[in-house]
């Protein structure tokens, strides 16, 4: 059974791979219709802005994945453990 707090880190990481990750606007679009209220509800509210759709959520991902250089990409770099957040060490 799904508790608030695993619902919200599932959300958290679905928004990470799923929308700030995806590089295919309709593959992203997709996702932020199933992960978001409605497109009329949708109220995000950023450093970069207040954005009130999903294709202005949309637009302002690709804006953000467009600052980066080829091959970057969005990780998840702690994992929740006891209710708090904790680093992921990764050797390269």
């Amino acid at each position: 059974m799904s508790t608030p707090q695993s619902r919200a880190v599932d959300l958290t990481l679905l928004n990470l791979t799923d929308i700030f990750g995806q590089k295919d606007k309709s593959t992203r679009m997709k996702a932020i219709a199933d992960l978001w209220v409605s497109s009329s509800d949708v109220l995000f509210v950023d450093a970069l802005g207040v954005f009130k759709s999903h294709g202005a959520i949309s637009d302002m991902v690709e804006k953000i994945q467009g600052m980066g250089g080829e091959g970057d990409e969005f990780v998840a770099l702690g994992e929740l453990v006891n209710g708090s957040c904790r680093e992921i060490l990764e050797e390269n």
